[in-house]
């Protein structure tokens, strides 16, 4: 290699290292390695639990404003979307249980009534420390659900606090 093209793969390989590395420096950073384990039972939105049906939603939430199919999922199912004021909950169609819900109103509260406007210091009163990350002005705090047992699920609760008040709840099964 003569050393013009030495010197600008060298060049490259130093530009390729330092975007790694600031890269790495812009993800969110996790506080604590391990989030907490929380209960399944207590992520029941006003009484309704994730896994619910359509009827049960219904049931404990009345009459949504929208249920519309989701497409472009990635699954090879298609999903229901049933929407609320501040509130949105994915079914799956082929079961018809929920899979996820979205909350951004102060309506819908889980279990131990923690919800949007409650504050960081009220939710680790009732659900205990746990990890959490940073991305901008946002703090995203990072609850795993536990089932029968104790055994841990692939559902993941997060609270989306600025500055110490929640303004979003999200439960998703990953």
């Amino acid at each position: 290699m003569d050393k013009r093209r030495e010197d600008a793969h060298l060049d490259f390989r130093v530009v390729l290292a330092n975007l790694c590395i600031l890269t790495f420096l812009a993800l969110p950073m996790s506080v604590s390695a391990d989030p907490k384990l929380i209960a399944i039972e207590e992520c029941q939105l006003n009484g309704f639990p994730l896994g619910g049906t359509i009827e049960e939603m219904r049931s404990a939430l009345g009459e949504p404003d929208s249920v519309l199919p989701v497409l472009n999922t990635g699954d090879e199912y298609p999903h229901l979307e049933a929407s609320y004021d501040g509130l949105r909950i994915v079914f799956s169609t082929r079961g018809q249980t929920a899979l996820s819900y979205f909350v951004t109103s102060e309506k819908y509260l889980i279990r131990s009534g923690v919800g949007v406007g409650s504050t960081r210091q009220e939710i680790e009163g009732v659900l205990g420390p746990t990890s959490y990350y940073k991305s901008g002005d946002t703090v995203f705090m990072v609850y795993r659900l536990a089932g029968p047992g104790g055994r841990a699920l692939p559902v993941q609760f997060d609270i989306r606090l600025q500055g110490d008040v929640a303004v979003g709840l999200s439960l998703v099964s990953r």
